[in-house]
């Protein structure tokens, strides 16, 4: 029997010492299952009763299972908070040196935690995250510092049993990770308040913020009295050179959370487009094209783009282009998209986005097309069907063969992203969606739309050699089934089944 064990258990043998303990060990976590089984109750009825008790109406979805966790988690950090209290006690009763140096640190974390919270983007989604993170590295701070303490306490003073020491130093770690944890909850429960509030409060209305706060933060950079200045800064920072934005003119792009400015200096005027944190991947997205554009392409003349301040921004040179009239939106979006039709994607350019992405033959097959039976209310969509899935490896062969061009989804009639250069010739000034695809993706196939992309396919072929042998029905099969793709994507099934019939036709009468 080891000598370490306490003198009551030395009438025992060994083999019933392990029988015991194992024993025990399955009681404690039964007992555990059963109190947190017992909880989770307790906290579905509160939830349930708090909810009838309010006797509001469906707020937002999952509004239940966001109270019934939130009810969760508060009693999560209150037992964490209690257990952390009830382990300092018995420190301080059998340890008390090293509960003093706990004390310290608690009290120097609190400071630390204070002013961490009073950060500018405090009580946030993405503070929430950091701040967990934060909790996690004290927790492991704390424990080393505790073991520190202990280690020296052994080295240089007086210190009590090896057993005292090892059981102190479990229930520290222990209580450092209920602490941050707990810490951690009740962030994301302030986070969450207004919600839990207008669920769980009878006298409380829900009022979602027009803006978020992150949003508040990052538009704030173009208040009235402050964007002149900034927007200096930032072209100054682009062209190497002192500048001083005279004038600016806000661009509405229809974006969220993606703002462009025009901003005119004695240099020329500029397209400034500035990203929220969200947006990083469309910035980082159209920069890859941009620096790629050359002078035919329809983008105005990229300068710069770069981290600036914690935005992401792009910059152009406009010179003395302006917006597009509501009058020629539909003129310069078809300009744009024959222009499209002209450009042949850069090998490098499209072989990094085929790694990436999926083109629309790979993409788009016979099980969408199946799913929209349950869309066809008469006979001959049933037939259309069932003939466009007999024919479509046909058709699934002919978009592989065709060529590649660019593409944007951000094309069309009241888009605020069309621009008219200098010389009149339509624009695009966002690329942040653009894409890859075979020719003819992306064009209207409204039937006075789809007419005209024989014509432009003609005129194309005089710039590119490598579509001389493509025939328009093959382009306009390609409109039809990317924009079928488009409806199935949005749920739009029974203006997919309009599709299809038109995409039967044009099977039956041209190929």
């Amino acid at each position: 029997m080891p000598s370490y064990l306490p003198s009551a258990f030395q009438v025992w043998d060994r083999n019933s010492i392990i029988a015991a303990l194992a024993i025990l060990s399955i009681i404690f976590y039964l007992g555990h299952r059963a109190s947190d089984k017992y909880v989770s109750s307790l906290t579905n009825s509160a939830v349930d009763r708090l909810s009838k008790e309010s006797r509001k109406l469906l707020i937002f979805e999952n509004q239940i299972e966001l109270a019934t966790s939130a009810y969760q988690r508060y009693a999560q950090a209150l037992a964490g908070f209690i257990f952390g209290v009830v382990a300092i006690a018995g420190m301080l009763f059998f340890y008390p040196f090293l509960a003093l140096g706990v004390v310290l640190f608690l009290i120097f974390s609190s400071i630390y935690i204070f002013f961490y919270c009073r950060r500018e983007n405090a009580l946030t989604r993405e503070w929430e995250s950091e701040f967990g993170k934060k909790m996690n590295e004290l927790s492991g701070v704390g424990f080393f510092f505790m073991f520190i303490l202990l280690v020296s306490d052994f080295l240089f003073f007086s210190h009590p049993s090896v057993y005292v020491a090892i059981f102190c130093l479990l229930i520290g770690r222990q209580m450092y990770g209920r602490l941050g944890a707990a810490l951690y909850i009740v962030a994301g429960l302030v986070v969450q308040r207004a919600k839990l509030d207008s669920i769980l409060n009878e006298e409380v209305q829900y009022q979602p913020p027009v803006l978020s706060s992150e949003n508040v933060r990052f538009f704030s950079r173009f208040a009235p009295e402050t964007r002149l200045e900034w927007l200096g800064r930032l072209l100054s920072r682009a062209l190497g050179q002192d500048i001083v934005v005279t004038c600016c003119e806000w661009h509405q792009l229809g974006l969220t959370n993606v703002v462009a400015v025009k901003a005119e200096t004695a240099s020329g005027n500029f397209m400034i487009k500035v990203y929220d944190r969200k947006r990083r991947t469309w910035a980082e997205h159209e920069a890859t094209l941009a620096v790629e554009a050359e002078n035919a392409w329809p983008i105005p003349d990229f300068l710069y783009a770069a981290e600036f301040e914690g935005h992401r921004c792009l910059v152009y040179s406009v010179g003395r282009g302006c917006r597009v009239n509501s009058d020629e939106v539909s003129k310069v979006s078809l300009d744009i998209r024959r222009a499209l039709l002209k450009i042949k994607p850069p090998a490098d350019l499209a072989e990094r986005y085929l790694r990436t992405h999926a083109l629309l033959w790979q993409r788009f097959g016979t099980a969408t097309l199946e799913d929209l039976f349950m869309a066809a209310n008469t006979r001959s969509e049933n037939d259309a069907l069932r003939y466009v899935i007999s024919l479509w490896g046909g058709v699934r062969e002919t978009l592989q063969r065709l060529p590649l061009m660019l593409i944007s989804p951000d094309i069309g009639p009241g888009a605020g992203t069309l621009w008219k250069a200098e010389d009149g010739t339509g624009q695009l000034i966002d690329w942040g969606r653009w894409g890859v695809e075979p020719l003819g993706a992306g064009w209207p196939v409204a039937p006075d739309r789809l007419g005209k992309l024989d014509a432009a396919i003609l005129d194309a072929k005089s710039f590119r050699s490598e579509i001389s042998g493509v025939n328009g029905a093959e382009v306009r099969l390609c409109a039809l089934v990317f924009a079928l793709e488009n409806d199935c994507r949005r749920q739009l099934f029974s203006h997919a089944i309009v599709l299809v019939g038109d995409i039967a036709e044009l099977l039956r009468t041209e190929f």
